[in-house]
């Protein structure tokens, strides 16, 4: 895309220097035809005892080695270019100065989007609604059957000092027919309590099945039928679990007991007697811990143990990603070497729905695979991804839930990683926006088996790999701002502030669970009752997600060559008081809301900033010719630019560079000649007014964003000053409907106006298609170039400071074009 280019020049000006050594040429020769460089320092003259008449500059350029390119595929570049490109040349000069003026916010809020945030500075509580049932039984006539007779003291079936738990329990048919059992209903259970204790939302859900023994790689979590949900308080000894559903047991299968709870505030631990049994009868899950990274919580790893990666890796996670995610740009781990060069990364996804894997850096670039995401393989459900690469065998491969889901080949690029962030980039930023739970990293490309085999449950010393663990972060802690590697390495990872931490509600546990083979003696009750069923609304209240609240001030370097500061001052954890919320339990959905009274308000408001770098001016702009069939022959074509007004910084050593993607084009060849003699004017100094900043859009000039009023201090010593302007258009913005462009000083009235509105004219060097145009900038194919000079000596004192202000009118109904192009402008005194 072409540039908008605004050049301001306010020239100095004495008059009466006497000539030395008058008619004398000094060449200066630039970059020429065999030139392999478009950057380079070019040693101008620089004897103060002498002057300059004049200074040109003879900008040459042919197409490549006297080449035609033919309209032919494959030859359209063998001379000129086959399409038009910003050319643009500059002189450097970091004795001087230029600054680009932006705004930083002064608070920057985690997950929070607006300018005005009410807040309350301690947590409040949403609740959540649930249905229960309570059941009363008259008994008209019952069996108790009995299975298993232990003495052991079972902390693991119902862990009420936990916030949730769920635990399985198999009892063969065998088991239930030798304890008496029969077909038919089973209308309750009898566990037998060590200690009191009180276990909230207790659920307890019944299922045949043909297992024999449990696996905590494949929990078997569907299908259940629910008999038993109900807050219940446990007393020592015998407690009676009246089912308010009956199971209906055909006789001929055997049977899985769930247990789940969930104690938002934990209550006393809870002790079952219980027995030890020959195989693995039983699975339990506690708490769930996690955490969500939608705030910004980002944690820097340990890495002193990554040395011990280098062709092989993998990297495995859960997450699930909040609702609108998917079009989200995100990292959720970034690992860099100590030349920051990327190591290893991965969006889950980019704001395409792309999921990048990237992985090994040779110095020059780093290896990557990617493909695009569905929306529930990123948003709402927990899934289990896995990364691996192999730099010996070139594979990266990418796995969802122990499925390969993509991979890749020819990725050789070794791996060193020597700092390593997760939910977020290596900046602190894109943080991951959602949940995320047991991070491993490892210096081993795992097997899928294995992969399949680990997915669910916690890693210790018998996963066979075990000894390539590099670090394993299970984010169970629950509280506080770091979580330990359970690794044999121990590297901490430290969050720079207190993470959300979120547990699993006891009957949504489906992973990670501990297999054993001890189970709670259970009585099954059978008989004939009279049952009351009572349902009641229950509630369960949780802490609102709070917002990392950053204050920032900014600290000013005018007067230096260094940047402004921008500089935290103060994080807090806040909490948005609009509302908190009364949800279904079980949907989701919500029934109702009430307001919050804030505490205070946080105004996020722009604070002025100004980036400053080398002065950098721009001597030359045009945009590179259609380049099929064009012949500029074995010589080129030669423009001649008076560059007498840059005499200032032409001088010394100073960077010369030709950028903005055209400068190989063409061949070049760029002289500059210095004439001695008396010059029509001294130019004692050149100051450039506004920076040229990368990219700044339409209304970014119009509201001044870009571009703001300035004081220029004028010399004292001067007897005239003036202003140069410099603009080419694209788009809408002057090429083909008129623009009206100002620039005033001190304010008041407009000193100087003008439209800038330039069609295109014919082709006065090749004749093809389309049109394009020759201006002071170059050729500018479709494209209009204005140069102005505005002598403002009468309305500046020298010696003294005056505020310039140039302006773009807005276009109320643009007729053609977009208002979207970026453009350039620079202003130079």
């Amino acid at each position: 895309m072409k540039k908008n280019i605004l050049l301001l020049v306010v020239l100095l000006l004495s008059f009466g220097a006497n000539a030395q050594m008058p008619g004398d040429t000094i060449v200066v020769n630039t970059f020429n035809y065999g030139s392999g460089t478009r950057d380079s320092v070019i040693n101008f003259p620089n004897n103060p005892l002498i002057n300059y008449e004049k200074v040109l500059m003879l900008y040459n350029i042919r197409c490549k080695n006297g080449l035609v390119s033919p309209g032919t595929a494959g030859q359209t570049n063998i001379g000129c270019g086959e399409w038009d490109y910003s050319c643009n040349t500059y002189i450097t000069d970091s004795t001087r100065v230029d600054s680009v003026q932006s705004t930083k916010p002064s608070h920057s809020i985690s997950n929070f989007s607006g300018t005005t945030y009410p807040y309350i500075a301690a947590p409040f509580y949403n609740l959540y609604q649930y249905t229960q049932t309570s059941t009363t039984a008259g008994i008209v006539s019952e069996s108790q059957h009995t299975v298993g007779s232990g003495i052991l003291s079972l902390s693991h079936v119902l862990a009420a000092n936990n916030k949730s738990g769920r635990s399985q329990y198999l009892f063969t048919q065998a088991e239930l027919t030798a304890a008496g059992v029969t077909t038919g209903n089973l209308d309750g259970i009898i566990l037998n309590a060590l200690n009191n204790s009180q276990v909230n939302f207790l659920k307890v859900q019944i299922k045949h099945t043909n297992l024999t023994a449990l696996n905590a790689s494949l929990p078997d979590t569907l299908g259940f039928t629910e008999t038993y949900y109900a807050n219940t308080t446990f007393a020592t000894g015998n407690n009676r679990l009246q089912f308010y559903t009956p199971f209906n047991w055909n006789g001929i299968s055997n049977i899985i007991i769930d247990f789940s709870f969930t104690n938002s505030t934990p209550n006393v631990a809870l002790s079952l007697q219980g027995q030890s049994t020959t195989n693995v009868c039983g699975l339990y899950s506690s708490n769930g811990y996690y955490i969500n990274t939608a705030g910004g919580i980002i944690a820097a790893a340990g890495t002193a143990p990554f040395s011990s990666i280098n062709t092989q890796l993998t990297v495995a996670f859960w997450s699930r990603g909040n609702t609108g995610v998917s079009t989200t740009s995100t990292s959720i781990i970034e690992g860099v070497d100590n030349g920051m060069n990327r190591q290893l990364n991965i969006h889950l996804p980019w704001s395409n729905t792309n999921v990048y894997f990237d992985c090994g850096n040779n110095g020059g670039g780093y290896d990557r695979i990617n493909k695009l995401a569905t929306t529930a393989e990123v948003e709402n459900t927990w899934n289990y991804w896995t990364f691996t690469k192999n730099a010996t065998t070139g594979i990266m491969n990418i796995y969802l839930n122990g499925t390969l889901w993509h991979t890749g080949s020819g990725k050789t690029n070794p791996i060193t990683i020597d700092s390593l962030i997760f939910g977020g980039n290596i900046n602190l930023g894109n943080p991951f926006k959602g949940d995320m739970d047991e991070l491993s990293i490892w210096n081993k490309e795992l097997a899928q088996a294995d992969i399949q085999a680990w997915m669910n449950k916690s890693i210790n010393a018998t996963h066979p790999n075990y000894s390539n663990l590099v670090a394993y972060y299970k984010l169970d802690e629950g509280t506080g701002n770091t979580s330990v590697d359970a690794s044999l390495n121990t590297q901490t990872a430290s969050f720079g502030f207190v993470p959300d931490w979120k547990f699993t509600r006891g009957n949504q546990l489906t992973r990670l669970f501990t297999e054993s083979s001890q189970r709670p003696n259970t009585v099954f009750l059978q008989g004939n009752y009279t049952l009351t069923n009572t349902t009641s609304t229950v509630f369960d209240s949780l802490p609102a997600s709070g917002n990392i609240v950053k204050q920032y001030i900014v600290i000013s370097n005018a007067g230096t060559s260094q940047s402004d500061i921008y500089s935290l001052v103060n994080t807090n954890v806040y909490w948005n008081a609009s509302y908190r919320y009364l949800y279904d339990g079980i949907t989701g959905v919500t029934i109702d809301s009430f307001a919050v009274i804030p505490t205070g308000t946080i105004l996020i408001t722009n604070l002025p900033y100004k980036d400053r770098y080398p002065s950098k001016y721009e001597i030359m702009s045009f945009v590179t010719p259609y380049g099929i069939n064009l012949d500029l022959g074995m010589n080129g074509k030669t423009w001649t630019f008076d560059m007498t007004d840059y005499l200032p910084i032409l001088k010394g050593n100073r960077r010369m560079s030709i950028e903005r993607g055209g400068e190989w084009q063409e061949n070049m060849d760029i002289k500059f000649l210095f004439i001695v003699g008396t010059p029509v004017r001294d130019v004692k100094n050149i100051t450039q007014l506004w920076r040229q900043p990368g990219n700044c859009n339409y209304n970014q000039i119009i509201t001044d964003a870009y571009f703001e009023p300035r004081n220029v201090l004028f010399d004292a010593t001067a007897k005239g000053f003036k202003i140069r302007s410099m603009i080419t258009g694209h788009g809408q913005e002057g090429e083909f409907i008129p623009r009206v462009h100002t620039i005033n000083i001190n304010g008041g009235a407009d000193e100087f106006q003008w439209t800038l509105y330039k069609k295109c004219a014919s082709n006065p060097v090749y004749p093809q298609g389309g049109t394009w145009i020759y201006d002071r900038c170059g050729w500018c194919p479709g494209m209009a170039t204005d140069l102005k000079e505005f002598d403002i000596t009468p309305y500046v004192t020298p010696g003294q400071f005056a505020s310039v202000d140039y302006h773009m009118l807005p276009i109320i109904s643009p007729a053609v074009g977009s208002s979207n192009y970026l453009v350039t402008e620079q202003l130079v005194t």
